[in-house]
């Protein structure tokens, strides 16, 4: 007697198994034609969109109306405040208006009128991005300039003493795209943060 299993007698759990087991063994694989379909990406890429905002404007680049960070202009004669920074240091913060660039690198500098003792300058360069940008002046807001005084060996009683200390701060903006370079210049006088005890 044949030890192989009948059809009739594989039973419904048997029927269940073979089946299975014959679509399992059945499949066949994907065509060239749907893995073809499978793998074409008809998506669009997202691309960014040129930057015109220049295509009006004068080939020139300017720096102007250098102000504090309230935008209180700069005027010559000005307080310039020596804001006590959250980690220990002292730095005189700028913006100003650009025209001709939407990006720039912009660096500072203030030196002492009296004696061209160079108070910060040497570490203060910034990429910065023009906000506000205005299509019919050609022309935004520059921010976050900051002028480090830690050229010299500063505490807070070297501070103190520079109160009242008439300076030219320098901001001076450079358009890494075109080369083109610009400079702005104010007197101030040097005025203690409202933080710092300074006896005023």
């Amino acid at each position: 007697m044949s030890s192989e299993a009948s059809p009739r007698s594989l039973g419904p759990t048997g029927w269940a198994w073979a089946m299975l087991l014959a679509v399992a063994c059945g499949s066949t694989p994907p065509s060239e034609t749907d893995t073809a379909q499978a793998s074409t990406d008809t998506s669009t890429p997202t691309t960014e969109s040129p930057d015109t905002r220049l295509d009006q404007c004068p080939e020139e680049l300017d720096l102007f109306d250098l102000a504090d960070p309230g935008g209180t202009l700069y005027t010559d004669g000005a307080p310039a405040l020596m804001v006590h920074g959250p980690q220990g240091g002292w730095h005189v913060a700028v913006q100003a208006r650009v025209g001709g660039a939407t990006s720039v690198e912009a660096t500072g500098e203030v030196v002492l009128s009296t004696s061209g003792v160079r108070l910060g300058g040497d570490d203060n360069t910034f990429t910065l991005t023009i906000f506000g940008w205005d299509t019919a002046e050609c022309e935004g807001r520059l921010q976050g300039l900051i002028v480090y005084l830690d050229d010299t060996d500063v505490d807070q009683a070297a501070i103190c003493d520079l109160v009242g200390e008439p300076v030219t701060l320098t901001a001076t903006v450079d358009d890494p795209a075109t080369g083109r370079r610009a400079e702005a210049t104010v007197e101030l006088i040097l005025a203690p943060d409202p933080g710092d005890s300074c006896g005023i």
